[in-house]
């Protein structure tokens, strides 16, 4: 397998190079055929089963697409890997959104949890160089650019993100995934809230219509820890390092995707299911059977 050359902004994993980003442009590579299984893990998580995939809770239907390839019955499924402390990750939320917009193709969109930075590596601060640095030559160009409202948080040092991925583990559960994620990623980056702390989770998840004092008690109690580190098995499975990283069928795009680039994707998953789906059951039996 050949790994994909990240030409799009991305936020990298520190248990490797460090937490490095490459340069402001919107496009990042693609490379068909390559879903990993290789050992590299974030942070404390080791190898182990895949989580089952729980949040399918963003599905859009429109107008066929004038598109010659077959087209197949099922739902194209969009996983997206990302960090609520990355920047990135929030911006890859429109093109995603616009991608799907008007295609004609079912879509399923998933977002997954991988942390940068998790316990005990220490968390950036916004008063030293790097964040500043990269928000001026990366993060605020590319977001003028898409028009998005997007600021540098002053919270410091950025807070540990397991505890709000454990929340998103409890949202997923209740279809709102999705919406959970969206939340986070406001909040952080537009009101500048600690996700860190339980009360503003809480709160945050109460404001799409969760039950506060339920995700409060499983956050105390660890319920949804064993979960949250069976996706961050999983995530080191398809060997994540950097996010966003997004998984369409076989199409792995790391770094903020084009819009372009995302619809050529979900086209060709489409066209790969097609055809899966018309060799299934192809076979000849011993009966005569043919």
């Amino acid at each position: 397998m050949t790994d994909p050359t990240t030409t799009g902004p991305t936020m990298t994993d520190p248990t490797t190079t460090g937490p490095t980003m490459t340069g402001p442009t919107m496009t990042g590579a693609t490379t068909t055929g390559a879903k990993t299984t290789g050992p590299a893990t974030p942070g404390p998580a080791t190898p182990g089963p895949a989580a089952n995939d729980r949040a399918t809770d963003h599905q859009a239907t429109n107008d066929p697409a004038k598109d010659d390839r077959a087209v197949s019955s099922a739902p194209v499924k969009i996983r997206i890997w990302s960090d609520y402390v990355c920047p990135f990750c929030m911006l890859a939320e429109g093109p995603l959104e616009e991608a799907v917009e008007g295609l004609g193709v079912d879509v399923e969109i998933e977002w997954k949890p991988f942390e940068l930075r998790p316990h005990p590596h220490p968390t950036l601060r916004p008063e030293d160089e790097y964040l500043p640095a990269i928000w001026q030559r990366a993060v605020y160009p590319m977001a003028r650019r898409m028009g998005v409202d997007i600021t540098l948080p002053t919270v410091s040092p950025q807070p540990y993100t397991r505890l709000a991925f454990e929340g998103y583990q409890y949202a997923a559960e209740q279809g709102k995934g999705a919406a959970y994620t969206a939340r986070m990623f406001r909040a952080f980056f537009q009101e500048d809230l600690d996700l860190g702390q339980v009360d503003v989770v809480v709160r945050l998840a109460e404001e799409i219509g969760l039950d506060g004092e339920t995700l409060r008690k499983a956050l105390d109690d660890g319920t949804y820890t064993a979960a949250h580190q069976d996706a961050l098995r999983e995530a080191a499975a398809h060997s994540i390092r950097s996010v966003p990283t997004l998984l369409v069928g076989d199409t792995r795009i790391e770094g903020v995707p084009s819009v372009p680039q995302l619809r050529k994707a979900i086209l060709d998953a489409q066209a790969a299911q097609a055809e899966q789906e018309a060799v299934q059951g192809a076979a000849c039996s011993v009966d005569g059977g043919c």
